[in-house]
């Protein structure tokens, strides 16, 4: 073992002078005091570590928006679909109040028009707590955005007036469900 260590410190020069001469042969600068070295590499890492964070904060508060708005579109597709389900739903029911409406007017007898007109007052309930109003528009301007216009009239004194209403219309939430099918004045 002797040996060795004899043989190993024959290739390491002698003193410090060697070292520095070497040293000033290859291209790296060396620094006299290696604490400034180390302090300058530490900072080196530092800084690097630092980017490498900042890119990782940055993709992460990406990620984070980006999930929030897929939320936020999951929850507005959720309320269009329950919407349209609903408006769907009232459609159906409006054929029925339609039909209840034309027994209204058919029937004489005074019971039975009472529990008729009780029938249509709960539809009419039922509509009014789910926002559903009602198109009405005799006498009103036509509007093709609320109104369906299957007729038309000669009528010079209220030209572009509905004249006649067949069906109510019915919106809710300012959509419509169902336009006002109607005779309009030309």
């Amino acid at each position: 073992m002797a040996k060795k260590n004899k043989d190993e410190n024959l290739n390491e020069p002698k003193d410090n002078s060697e070292k520095l001469n070497s040293a000033e042969e290859s291209d790296t600068p060396v620094s006299e005091d290696p604490k400034t070295d180390e302090f300058e590499i530490n900072n080196e890492v530092i800084a690097q570590l630092n980017l490498k964070i900042d890119d990782y904060k940055f993709t992460a508060q990406r990620i984070q928006a980006e999930f929030e708005n897929y939320r936020k579109r999951n929850e507005e597709i959720k309320n269009s679909i329950k919407s349209d389900t609903i408006n769907e739903i009232i459609q159906e029911f409006l054929l029925v109040l339609d039909s209840i409406n034309s027994a209204l007017k058919i029937v004489q007898e005074g019971s039975a028009k009472e529990g008729i007109n009780l029938i249509a007052k709960q539809f009419y309930s039922i509509l009014t707590k789910y926002e559903v109003e009602e198109i009405d528009p005799e006498n009103e301007a036509f509007n093709p955005l609320f109104h369906n216009a299957v007729m038309q009239e000669e009528n010079p004194e209220k030209v572009g007036t509905v004249v006649q209403v067949f069906q109510k219309g019915y919106k809710r939430k300012g959509k419509v469900i169902r336009f006002a099918t109607v005779k309009v004045a030309v």
